[in-house]
């Protein structure tokens, strides 16, 4: 009876097999091994694809973030080249020529950054300041309200000095004061008014926040003859001299050259700790 009834299934089997095979789509008994066999490579395939569609995204964004990169600093360098044009200024009138102490040569120097200021070390201030200006005309006061600035205005001069072979012009510095340069505009006169101090409190930190005034803002200017001149603030500058080139420094030193208009142009190091740039304030006068 047992060995009946596996005739009977054996005969099952042989009668629908061929059905079967069809349903996978094969003709013959060894198609469930092919399918088998080629069913890891079909996932290995949907892999790799995967695989090189997360690489084109990844270089996609690469290339996203590279020109967004690019973008930044293009922008970043033209604020830098607005921030450090230099103004147009008239021609300079002759320097007289003086001999350096140091080489016994004649070399030309006068009372400009041109002259005085190509190079920029650290300023060194003197004990005290000056006698006080006697000339009716001269700044003796300056006040910047917004910074809460009020502080005494003094004559300063520039000596002969010699860096890395050569010899140049420096403009002298005082402790707690301000420093009108010898040579430019006073007060409501046409021309440059330069006047310079220290950020840092070895120097009594007068223009300690001068990197804080805005454009609009107003610098007040008192003379010895008691008047009182208003400017306006029209530009803030902060000059790179630490990496600046020779050529460079000489260009930021045209700021303080002389002008037509009657301008006031404020100078001094930043940040007060190491002296590496140069905030330069530009401010026009106003009108009476």
């Amino acid at each position: 009876m047992a060995g009946l009834n596996a005739e009977r299934y054996l005969a099952y089997g042989q009668a629908n097999w061929p059905q079967a095979t069809a349903r996978l789509g094969r003709s013959n008994p060894a198609s469930g091994l092919d399918l088998a066999n080629k069913l890891p490579g079909m996932v290995m395939s949907k892999q790799k694809r995967l695989g090189i569609f997360l690489f084109l995204v990844g270089i996609a964004l690469l290339v996203i973030a590279v020109a967004a990169l690019f973008r930044a600093q293009v922008a970043h360098q033209t604020r830098r080249t607005r921030r450090t044009s230099v103004p147009r200024t008239v021609q300079a009138p002759a320097s007289p020529v003086a001999t350096s102490a140091v080489s016994g040569r004649a070399i030309r120097l006068g009372p400009t950054a041109a002259a005085a200021a190509t190079r920029l070390p650290p300023p060194t201030p003197v004990p005290t300041a000056g006698p006080l200006p006697s000339r009716p005309s001269a700044p003796l006061r300056i006040v910047i309200p917004p910074v809460g600035l009020d502080a005494t205005v003094v004559e300063v001069g520039w000596r002969v000095v010699r860096t890395e072979g050569e010899a140049h012009g420096m403009w002298d510095t005082v402790a707690a004061a301000a420093g009108h340069h010898r040579g430019s505009a006073d007060p409501g006169q046409a021309g440059n008014c330069v006047i310079s101090a220290h950020s840092s409190d070895a120097g009594g930190a007068v223009f300690r926040r001068l990197d804080e005034v805005a454009d609009g803002d107003v610098v007040e200017l008192h003379t010895v003859n008691g008047q009182r001149y208003e400017y306006v603030v029209t530009t803030v500058l902060t000059l790179d001299e630490l990496s600046a080139t020779l050529a460079e420094k000489r260009e930021h030193a045209r700021w303080l050259d002389p002008t037509d208009a009657p301008v006031l142009t404020l100078v001094t190091c930043w940040p007060a700790w190491s002296y590496t740039y140069r905030i330069v304030v530009r401010a026009n006068l106003s009108a009476p």
